[in-house]
């Protein structure tokens, strides 16, 4: 779980221009400076190369919300 953790970090600091960004439970997407839709969109794309799975619609819903559930979802589908 630390690398997928570790991942989403690195790809989320490479997208969002941020030096430092550590994933902490209550984080919200919303809560990463200059975060918009796009990039949302921009990180399941991203997600779903690095990872080799597929994001329906239905759970792209909680990109819209906390980091902590993304990264359960992908490692619910590696596992």
């Amino acid at each position: 779980m630390e690398d997928i953790v570790s991942k989403v970090e690195n790809m989320i600091m490479e997208q969002g221009f941020l030096d430092e960004f550590k994933i902490k439970p209550d984080t919200r997407f919303l809560d990463i400076p200059g975060w918009d839709d796009l990039d949302t969109v921009e990180l399941c794309i991203t997600i779903e190369d690095e990872f080799n799975i597929e994001i329906s619609d239905e759970e792209y819903e909680c990109f819209d919300n906390l980091v902590w559930k993304v990264i359960e979802l992908i490692h619910d589908k590696i596992k």
